[in-house]
């Protein structure tokens, strides 16, 4: 044991009284943490015994309760409606809460479980109103913090609603083995006591969908100064480190584990395409391993190894590896740059795209031109987009068609995303169709990204993508792989983070018909939480690409964008770390749902703007400046309505010291602001776009900016 003093509480399942009991143990003494009087597990068939867990089942069509399992007791919450009766899904939100646990204000601790499913909670937020007439909202999957009193901690956020002050656990499930979810954080100030609580309000579990959860721990540090190390709570890692593709028949299969903590060989297991191969697995140290193929590899041929591992202190892993024995890719290779820019054969690329690009009836008429839509989007900026339609290489006519395309694009210089598997499919199903596009794509220079996941985290499990990730970059060694779905609360992109090369973040915060004073901030809100997860999920070398709103419909949002509103969406985005600039979407068939280019006035909208980002493409596409400026605002609102700084610059430049200076604000009230740059040496900067100038004096710039107005500087001497 540490000299310095832990507590941890951890809550056991006892599978004989069906039960969930939190122990509360310092150093190596241990007491019981007593549950309230009165609190019990809410279903009679448990009420014997004294829960420490409350459960909530609305409409109880959830059977929750512990079962035995392969490697102990586990608590299982499943939906046993009988499907084939083609019952309608109902609501289906549930809770179960841990009792209270004593807390230290300001001191570090650690949530850890492992839990495994064939459905994904969403960390979703639901609204309860207090007797006190607060509008209180309560998260689904949180640690949540009380006072002394045992009574909720509430914040106000901007908008006026109270929250309950929690920190969020990313409760993802869709995995085949129990995975290990781990949520890190400090105690905020003035808390006494935390619960915990798993649950989930959306989506709905249909029947004959589960989830099981065990070996949760709330780990916690008493005292609030200095280091301390929580030790080892994450599950190995593994990482192919022999080449793939490679043509060899007779190479080496070699993968690396990391970990913390030295691995149990008792647990360490290989398969090689289902066949237990670890008796031939040879540990070469420092967590390398080796396998030598008994016969020679089968040229063009992909082979999967799953590998199984516990560490010594209980952290169980396992992942599918891939190797392809055949020839490297002929296309230019793309890859990831340390800050995030994507690089096309070496050279930094700015996307600048927009999903679904293909003829609109509304602006191009009955004439389906593929042709001429290709050659009017790279006149007016784009560099990028995602296919129009998923084909199936499968299919002598779609290889065809998609040959057509992709030759378009080369022509002019137009790069892809692309889904190279139907999601519909069964995993082996897919697998297969992923495998005959890959080999037949792989060598084209139309291609930027595999789109390996939609709306990820609504939808599939993190270990899911990240082995489609290690198939498609074994056998493609030429693209990079991506990922788009919303980030709109902390945690929901971290354990996704590893699963690909690249994350198109959504960021569509215009709903209303009428102008929302908090639309602009939620993007900085947004791409602040994803490079927070980014940073806590600990992967390097990931671009985060925007994806600002410039569509109406989809049942929710209401009305397009302004020009300002687009305009000032992808500059706040770069500000804050975007590697990109990409739309959704250029054009949909959707009954009620609309792409920019729906109709010709709203194509100008956009068109004006990406013209305007293809100027700028090498100014975008270089580093941030190493001195970033200092911005006041020296009138007007210091603060947007989500609590950031009411404006935010970014300074680009090159390897002479030539960039860019980016300021946008995402307050709804007019501003006047001083930039000051240590040791700029500029006289003047020229406004892009605004045929104006604004004097540098002593290294600083002053303007005036109009709600939601956002500017683009180029300083000169």
């Amino acid at each position: 044991m540490n000299a310095k003093r832990m507590m941890v509480c951890t809550f056991t399942v006892l599978a004989g009284v069906g039960v969930v009991v939190a122990d509360c143990c310092s150093d190596k003494s241990a007491a019981k943490l007593r549950p309230e009087p009165g609190k019990r597990l809410l279903d009679e068939r448990w009420s014997g015994g004294t829960g420490a867990w409350t459960l909530v089942n609305y409409m109880n069509l959830l059977t929750m309760g512990v079962v035995e399992g392969a490697g102990g007791p586990v608590y299982r919450v499943e939906n046993r409606q009988d499907a084939s009766k083609g019952r309608k899904v109902s609501d289906t939100l549930f809770f179960i809460t841990s009792d209270f646990i004593p807390v230290e204000s300001g001191s570090d601790f650690a949530v850890v479980m492992e839990a495994k499913g064939n459905v994904s909670l969403i960390s979703s937020i639901h609204y309860r109103k207090e007797k006190s007439g607060y509008r209180v909202k309560l998260p689904a999957t949180a640690v949540m913090w009380y006072d002394a009193d045992r009574k909720p901690i509430l914040v106000q956020d901007p908008m006026g609603y109270m929250i309950h002050a929690c920190a969020d656990l990313s409760f993802r499930t869709v995995n085949e083995d129990f995975a290990r979810l781990v949520c890190r954080d400090k105690v905020p100030s003035g808390a006494c006591f935390a619960k915990v609580q798993l649950g989930g309000d959306a989506p709905d579990i249909p029947p004959g969908s589960w989830m099981e959860i065990r070996r949760i721990s709330f780990l916690q540090r008493e005292g609030a100064n200095g280091d301390w190390d929580f030790g080892d709570l994450e599950a190995p890692k593994y990482r192919r480190i022999s080449r793939s593709p490679d043509p060899d028949v007779n190479a080496v299969f070699r993968f690396k584990v990391c970990d913390a903590s030295p691995i149990d060989m008792k647990t360490f297991s290989c398969a090689l395409d289902g066949r237990d191969v670890t008796s031939k697995v040879k540990d070469e140290g420092d967590g390398v391993f080796s396998y030598r193929p008994e016969t020679p590899w089968k040229e063009n041929t992909l082979y999967r190894m799953k590998v199984d591992a516990t560490d010594i202190v209980g952290n169980v892993s396992s992942e599918t590896l891939a190797f392809y024995c055949g020839r490297p890719s002929k296309a230019k290779k793309v890859s990831v740059r340390d800050d995030g820019m994507l690089l096309v054969d070496g050279k930094p690329f700015f996307p600048i795209g927009a999903s679904a690009v293909r003829p609109s009836p509304a602006v191009h008429g009955g004439e389906y031109d593929f042709e001429k839509v290709i050659k009017q989007v790279t006149e007016n900026g784009f560099n990028s987009g995602g296919m129009p339609y998923r084909f199936n290489f499968t299919k002598p006519n779609d290889v065809k068609r998609c040959d057509r395309y992709l030759d378009l694009c080369e022509k002019y210089g137009f790069r892809v995303w692309l889904e190279a598997a139907s999601r519909k499919y069964a995993s082996e199903e897919r697998v297969a169709e992923a495998v005959k596009t890959l080999e037949y794509a792989r060598d084209r220079d139309g291609i930027l990204m595999w789109c390996l996941a939609d709306d990820t985290a609504s939808h599939t499990g993190p270990l899911a993508v990240k082995n489609d990730h290690n198939i498609f970059t074994a056998i493609d060694d030429s693209h990079v792989t991506m990922q788009p779905d919303c980030c709109t609360y902390a945690g929901r992109y971290a354990p996704f983070a590893e699963s690909t090369d690249a994350f198109r973040v959504e960021l569509y915060p215009f709903r209303s018909e009428t102008p929302e004073p908090q639309g602009l901030a939620q993007i900085v809100r947004d791409m602040n939480y994803a490079y927070g997860d980014l940073r806590r999920s600990g992967a390097k070398n990931r671009s985060i690409i925007a994806i600002p709103q410039a569509f109406s419909g989809w049942g929710l949002w209401k009305r397009f964008p302004t020009h300002r509103e687009i305009r000032t969406q992808a500059y706040l985005s770069v500000i804050h770390g975007a590697r990109g600039v990409t739309y959704y979407s250029f054009f949909s068939y959707t009954k009620g749902s609309n792409g920019f280019a729906s109709n010709a006035q709203q194509l100008e909208t956009v068109y004006s703007i990406t013209r305007e980002l293809a100027s700028l493409h090498d100014d975008l596409a270089a580093r941030d400046a190493k001195v970033q400026p200092n911005v006041e605002v020296v009138e007007g609102a210091k603060k947007d309505l989500m609590g950031f700084n009411s404006v935010t610059a970014l300074l680009k430049a090159d390897e002479t010291g030539k960039g860019a200076l980016l300021i946008a604000a995402s307050s709804r009230s007019d501003q006047k602001l001083k930039a000051s740059i240590s040791g700029l040496d500029a006289e003047k900067a020229v406004v892009i776009s605004e045929n104006r100038e604004v004097p540098v004096v002593g290294g600083v710039l002053r303007d005036t900016f109009e709600p939601g107005e956002s500017h683009l500087y180029r300083l000169l001497k």
